[in-house]
């Protein structure tokens, strides 16, 4: 059985449910069909969430006002999807997934990603969730890359470091400040807290960094050619994720 729902149209799957209880759904040409996919991947999805819907609720055969009630009510109790619209409203929070997680684990709900993605998806179809685009000062290129970030929730370094051509300077400047967190990196926030040229980083630093995979990943040794003195420079890996904080 299917342990955690996957985001689905909510009108396919309310489709797809009244189909299964009336019989109508034998395999995934079935499902195809009554879905619209062309895709075995995504209608063996779909009709994993048919079997997790029945699992949980039973057979229905309501109408699509009665199911989205009855989804509703499963989310607010288990996850309190209601209650974390609200707060995200708000706090005029971005809408994306990271906005979720961090205001569900205000109220003391752990989840993660899909299911926050689930949560957004949920709150859209049910009615109970309306995105507005905002305005947002920015005068700089470090507000530009900062409101990006804020919006995405989290973004991979590849995607700002096509976008913007100063992004790794950028980010470590709000890394410093406490306004993004990286990926693997911020274990060591206060040991770099006052560094203010990654460039130039003195190599004594390097021994009171112990994660091992941090200083592979993140750090290239290099010798002063007129001194001979060692210093460190920090890259940030293209796959690595920066997430706003709150």
């Amino acid at each position: 059985m299917l342990r955690r729902p996957y985001p689905i149209k909510l009108p396919i799957l309310y489709d797809l449910v009244i189909e299964y209880a009336k019989g109508n759904i034998r395999n995934i040409e079935d499902v195809k069909k009554i879905s619209g996919t062309r895709s075995d991947v995504k209608a063996r999805k779909q009709l994993s969430m048919v079997r997790w819907f029945l699992s949980v609720f039973g057979q229905f055969s309501g109408s699509y006002t009665e199911f989205l009630k009855t989804l509703r009510k499963y989310f607010d109790e288990k996850y309190k999807l209601t209650l974390i619209i609200e707060k995200m409203s708000e706090k005029k929070l971005p809408v994306n997934y990271i906005s979720v997680m961090h205001v569900a684990k205000e109220l003391g709900v752990k989840i993660e990603r899909r299911m926050a993605r689930l949560l957004l998806a949920l709150g859209e179809e049910i009615g109970i969730l309306f995105t507005l685009r905002i305005t947002a000062y920015t005068p700089t290129e470090k507000d530009r890359l900062f409101n990006f970030i804020k919006n995405k929730g989290e973004v991979r370094f590849s995607i700002l470091s096509k976008r913007f051509p100063n992004a790794k300077n950028l980010v470590l400047s709000l890394w410093k400040q406490n306004l993004v967190s990286i990926e693997h990196l911020d274990p060591i926030r206060d040991i770099l807290s006052e560094i203010n040229d990654f460039e130039r980083i003195p190599y004594e630093i390097l021994a009171r960094i112990e994660d091992a995979f941090i200083i592979k990943e993140f750090f290239s040794v290099w010798d002063d050619p007129t001194t001979g003195v060692k210093y460190m420079s920090l890259s940030i890996p293209r796959t690595i994720r920066v997430r706003i904080k709150w």
